[in-house]
């Protein structure tokens, strides 16, 4: 029992701490080794991540980390031409299934890039080493079915869709009820251009101020540099980021509700883990433009530390101390335990 709990609070701490390892692989391979080393490090200390890795069982870290494994080993398979290539391609479709196995409601977004970078990349391998990546897809689906078996009765089971007539779970070609099943696949809130803007300003300016207008300003530095034909990160790595980011502000962000009875906007909100994909996609900008101001003389040097403590100084703040902080949980876990020896 003792040896669960220990694995049971160490396990999701554990994924934060190695996932930036797999970051750097994959953006070095993008960018460069420069851009990748501040980009993991910045991810250590990104808001929504540090807290998310702190907290037991939270299922959208478990998906981030497969999700940037899957993106690491895909570019290893891209650029491998040895025999090796083949076993990369079923441990990248096993990972890659995996994150889908462990968020399927992400099925629509991840599916799409994956299918795309296929297609543009279609010259750069052969129908073996598409069969082994479909093969690693297969042993995660087949995983998928018998859970879902067992839980639900069906493959296709889900209990977030209209029950069977029986009262046992309904099936996810069913939708939600009063909402269509591709619409439930693809927005299944609809698209409430208020409901959005609200949900941005919330989980965006009003949770990470600091770390948006960062952020912000680098996208729209990078955009600038690149329409100019400077130097820049490389095109597909940016329309990708831009149009995951949009698709899962209008997915999530047409669904107006709060997780805590008080109705407050949190860190600890769904929203902030739904939004992990944006924050942790926008950390090679950033770094781009903390290298520039490093590189350029001793002026941007200062800037670039003011930067960088200023991000350093707001994550410890919204992790730590407002309202479903680690402070407070703490103190309400103590809470609880005090009252469990009165009771």
């Amino acid at each position: 029992r003792e040896l669960f709990n220990v694995f049971a609070v160490s396990l999701t701490p554990f994924i934060g701490v190695i996932t930036p390892f797999f970051l750097y692989g994959f953006l070095r391979r993008v960018f460069d080794k420069s851009i990748a080393i501040v980009s993991s490090l910045l991810l250590f200390i990104l808001p929504a991540w540090w807290y998310y890795s702190s907290r037991p069982f939270q299922p959208n870290t478990l998906f981030m980390f497969f999700l940037i494994a899957a993106l690491y080993l895909g570019s290893r398979w891209f650029e491998t031409a040895s025999t090796k290539r083949f076993y990369l391609g079923i441990w990248f479709g096993l990972i890659s299934a995996l994150a889908l196995y462990i968020r399927p409601a992400e099925l629509v977004w991840v599916s799409a890039v994956g299918f795309t970078f296929l297609f543009l990349a279609r010259r750069r391998y052969q129908a073996r080493d598409l069969f082994a990546v479909l093969v690693g897809v297969a042993l995660v689906s087949i995983l998928f079915g018998v859970t879902q078996t067992i839980f639900y009765g069906s493959p296709f089971g889900s209990g977030y869709v209209r029950p069977a007539a029986d009262g046992g779970a309904g099936s996810v070609f069913s939708g939600p009820p009063g909402v269509p099943f591709i619409k439930s696949l693809v927005l299944p809130f609809g698209f409430k251009i208020k409901s959005i803007l609200n949900t941005s300003y919330s989980y965006f300016w009003q949770l990470f101020g600091w770390w948006f207008s960062i952020a912000l300003s680098c996208l729209f530095l990078l955009i600038w540099f690149a329409v100019k034909k400077m130097s820049a990160p490389k095109w597909p790595y940016l329309i990708s980021f831009l149009a995951i980011s949009v698709y899962l502000l209008i997915y999530y962000g047409s669904w107006s509700f709060a997780d805590n009875i008080l109705g407050q906007v949190s860190i600890g909100s769904s929203q902030a883990r739904y939004f992990l994909p944006i924050y942790v996609g926008a950390l090679p900008f950033i770094s781009w433009v903390l290298l520039m101001l490093y590189r350029r003389n001793k002026f941007g040097i200062l800037i670039m530390v003011c930067i960088s403590l200023g991000l350093v100084f707001s994550s410890l703040v919204a992790v730590y101390l407002p309202f479903e902080g680690l402070i407070p949980i703490k103190k309400n876990v103590a809470d609880y335990y005090s009252w469990r020896t009165i009771v």
